[in-house]
């Protein structure tokens, strides 16, 4: 019994030095395991400790005398995903327009510059967002946004592959002409576009790290869609374009508490909307993202069940178009169809939020989203104003990451 206490005791001793007190922390490191504090005895159980992601006790601490950090690296909240609305021209009087709202999956959105082995939930919601024109009045409505997402590393956690269904309450893709004209634009819940990719790590160190990684949305989501042939509305529009976001990240943790992180993206299409039984097409507009982030962290103690984490981060997220949505009719651009009011766009909205660990196995992020742009236009057939750098005035986001291998 007395050489159980002992080893106890020396096990806490070796482990107080890495974490110090309980609102003590340990060095974030995060990218990688210093490979080189770990040749002792057990050193063949240290080599593999960030590529296997083996267990994070304070035991096995002891035992390699050595930093080893399979750290979870936390992951930007976003702004979430709706970018620039699609106004469609309606030839119809009254003043009313519906409005059909483009959602994206960001690649910065819950995600971090590191691989790892990852399920969760992200969720947004958008108050008081212009959905439409009614009688000559603006028509504003919530939206909430709502993700499934996986994330699996393969070849010593250098590459991820990810998965992600979104689906959306947000405009009403297929409104008749009688609910048009008796309530005006209103909301619905529609699938959005599949989302999947992949990430890999060009760099890493103990104290940074770099990766490259492409995104694809598959066109899955709801069509806009007349019921009725004869609408005078609007008509319906194939989707059937695919999008591809190939993108940088970067992660720096030069101290123990604070660390930064940054995307660099850019949205690429593939096609056209295209208007069954007419010659004309619609192109959507490419997107340049940037997204940088820093955060700190006030507690963080892994030797311990329950909280074992609490990191506040401020993120800075700009979306570019830098071109409007443009008709074509037989390959000529034309003024039919899309009323490009907003037209080229520079939005720049500020994140502020908390992420909790649990275990060191569940993290819940909770934020909220800003405009520091505005730029307010004439919307049409209205005598009121639309922010072109402005998609809502907040945004309260919320996301859920289980985190397994560990």
């Amino acid at each position: 019994m007395f050489k159980e206490v002992v080893l106890a005791s020396l096990l806490l001793g070796l482990c107080t030095p890495s974490y110090g007190t309980e609102d003590a922390i340990l060095n974030l490191g995060p990218i990688a395991a210093s490979h080189s504090k770990a040749a002792n005895s057990n050193g063949d159980k240290c080599s593999n400790y960030y590529q296997e992601y083996i267990d994070c006790s304070c035991e096995l601490k002891a035992h390699c005398s050595c930093d080893c950090t399979c750290a979870i690296v936390p992951s930007m909240l976003g702004d979430t995903g709706l970018v620039i609305p699609r106004l469609i021209e309606s030839p119809a009087a009254g003043g009313t327009q519906p409005v059909f709202q483009n959602h994206i999956y960001k690649v910065a959105e819950n995600n971090s510059a590191v691989p790892q082995d990852r399920i969760g939930f992200n969720f947004n919601y958008l108050p008081d967002v212009v959905n439409g024109s009614f009688d000559g009045l603006r028509v504003n409505d919530d939206l909430y946004e709502y993700r499934l997402f996986a994330e699996k590393t393969l070849f010593d956690s250098r590459l991820s592959v990810d998965f992600m269904l979104p689906f959306y309450t947000t405009s009403d893709y297929r409104p008749g002409d009688l609910s048009l004209v008796a309530d005006g634009p209103g909301t619905d819940t529609a699938f959005g576009d599949i989302a999947f990719g992949f990430k890999y790590l060009l760099h890493r160190s103990e104290q940074s790290a770099l990766s490259a990684g492409l995104r694809v949305e598959a066109p899955s989501n709801a069509e806009i869609t007349q019921p009725d042939p004869t609408s005078v509305f609007y008509n319906t529009f194939e989707d059937d374009v695919w999008n591809f976001t190939p993108y940088v990240a970067f992660l720096a943790a030069p101290t123990e508490r604070f660390f930064v992180q940054s995307f660099v993206s850019y949205r690429l299409n593939t096609g056209y909307l295209e208007i069954p039984a007419t010659d004309f097409a619609i192109r959507e507009q490419q997107l340049f993202m940037a997204d940088l982030s820093a955060g700190y962290w006030l507690y963080r103690n892994r030797c311990k069940r329950g909280l074992t984490g609490i990191v506040p981060t401020v993120e800075l997220h700009y979306t570019g178009a830098f071109n409007d949505e443009t008709t074509y009719s037989s390959g000529t651009p034309t003024t039919s169809y899309v009323t490009n009011v907003i037209g080229k766009s520079d939005v720049l909205n500020l994140t502020a939020g908390v992420t909790t660990y649990f275990n060191d196995r569940m993290s819940i992020s909770t934020g909220v989203a800003i405009p520091l742009r505005d730029n307010p236009t004439p919307y049409p057939a209205t005598t009121s104003s639309i922010g072109t750098d402005r998609r809502y005035d907040w945004a309260l986001m919320a996301n859920l990451n289980y985190y397994f291998g560990r």
